[in-house]
This record gives C-alpha cells, structure tokens and sequence, in this order.
C-alpha cells in the first residue's frame, strides 16, 4: 500500500487511533461553517445581546435621572437635644414576659 501524496496545502493531523492523517484547510472551513447561516445566525444572535444590554443601561440611565436626588444637609438627621440614645441590656424574669 502506497502512502497518499500530501501537497502544500494540506497539513497532518494525528487521528484518535494514533496515525497520522492528512486533512485539508478547505475541508476544515467547510466543516466548521457548512452554510452561511452557520455564521452568520451567532453574529446575529450576539448582536442583539449587545443590542439589548445598551437598550437596558440606557433606560436605566433614564429611569435615575427621574428619581429625586440625595437629601440636603439640613434633611439629614439629627441628635435628639438630650443626647444620643443609649441601649438598656437586662435579663427579663419570667413573670416580665408577655402572654400572646
């Protein structure tokens, strides 16, 4: 048995059983797109991801500018004029709790 003649443009790939075996740019091309909706349906579907997160990030851009903005100092609030208040830690007996 005569080995095939390999050109230039052909390359040598192994095979899963371990022999090498001659494949070719074209039959590669043609094997990863078989038509052109095999390319041509992702580019379309990612483009409109894109598409949809711009529309997203621009109408919630909108949507802030319509909320009210962040309250004036004077808003803010304040200490009571008797000062802060303080937390009160005790243990309860068992007649202080309440009934339900």
């Amino acid at each position: 048995m005569t080995p095939p003649i390999i050109s230039a443009a052909t390359t040598l790939t192994a095979s899963p059983f371990g022999t090498p075996r001659a494949v070719s740019p074209v039959a590669a091309t043609q094997i990863a797109f078989p038509t052109v909706a095999a390319a041509v349906v992702p580019f379309a579907v990612g483009l409109l991801v894109v598409l949809g997160l711009i529309w997203a990030v621009r109408r919630g851009i909108r949507a802030r500018r319509g909320e009210p903005g962040p309250p004036d100092p004077a808003e803010q609030p304040r200490l009571p004029a008797t000062g802060p208040v303080r937390e009160e830690q005790r243990t309860r007996e068992p007649d202080d709790d309440p009934r339900a």
